[in-house]
């Protein structure tokens, strides 16, 4: 019974401290979760909540079930999480070193479009650990080679970059420990002959567990997950 309580009183903390009300029904959800395959998470919530409310997703079958005015959601790739007044917990203890998420694959798309915020996909920007940087560029419509005319990455696909951490911040640096939005690290590129630069900025995205990149002006969005999901 003591266990169950600190159990409780740990939940109430990690809630308040992200900015979500205490909900009852969520109660000692998150501890009895720890460590548990995604399989095992998933019937935990059944066993506790029932069938899902809703079933979305086309590649992965994400389940939501509303909780507490809340929307308590499992999908098998990126975990549990809840999410109430617009702010969204993860429910999985994870580690993300800042140096272990920072290199690979960041994902680019144009930037959103009226009125719906449709982001058409660009291509994708390989960050090498040996400080080299590849990019493809394969728009989904013809007309974003246009708009991409002044693009640096398109114009300059191949190169090095130079990481600069930010204060405070360390490879092994846990992403879960920084603030939403906070700086990680500066990235130089400098592209092979005619070696122009450019410097962005990468910051942490804890709503989506993304990177992003930033700076002006950009005519993209460019981002990459992090690594751990469900440890």
């Amino acid at each position: 019974m003591r266990l169950r309580s600190v159990a409780i009183v740990l939940l109430m903390a990690s809630l308040m401290a992200r900015g979500i009300a205490w909900c009852q029904s969520l109660d000692g959800l998150e501890a009895e979760i720890q460590g548990k395959q995604p399989d095992e998470v998933r019937e935990l919530m059944v066993r506790r909540l029932g069938p899902p409310a809703r079933i979305l997703g086309s590649g992965f079958r994400i389940e939501e079930w509303d909780v507490d005015a809340g929307v308590l959601t499992f999908h098998s790739a990126v975990g549990p999480s809840f999410e109430k007044g617009g702010k969204r917990v993860w429910l999985m203890h994870t580690v993300n070193p800042a140096g272990l998420c920072l290199y690979g694959h960041y994902q680019m798309t144009a930037n959103p479009e009226p009125p719906y915020g449709m982001k058409y996909y660009l291509g994708d920007l390989y960050v090498a650990w040996d400080s080299s940087y590849i990019f493809s560029f394969h728009p989904a419509r013809t007309e974003d080679r246009k708009s991409q005319a002044d693009n640096f990455f398109v114009l300059h696909r191949r190169g090095r970059v130079e990481v600069k951490y930010a204060s405070g911040v360390t490879v092994e640096t846990r992403l879960e420990d920084v603030p939403d939005g906070a700086l990680i690290a500066t990235l130089t590129f400098v592209a092979r002959p005619p070696r122009s630069v450019m410097v962005y900025r990468i910051l942490a995205d804890h709503t989506g567990r993304m990177l992003r990149f930033a700076g002006e002006p950009m005519p993209f969005e460019l981002d990459k997950g992090w690594v751990n999901y469900w440890r």
